[in-house]
């Protein structure tokens, strides 16, 4: 993965973006949320 320059987002925006990657990937491996 490429590296992401976070100084500018704010730590929300960080978690926010965590999460919904986090979903995507439960998603693709088929496991419940």
């Amino acid at each position: 993965m490429a590296m992401i320059d976070t100084n500018g987002l704010k730590p929300a925006r960080t978690k926010e973006v965590a999460r919904l990657l986090t979903l995507r990937l439960a998603r693709r491996l088929h496991l419940p949320e």
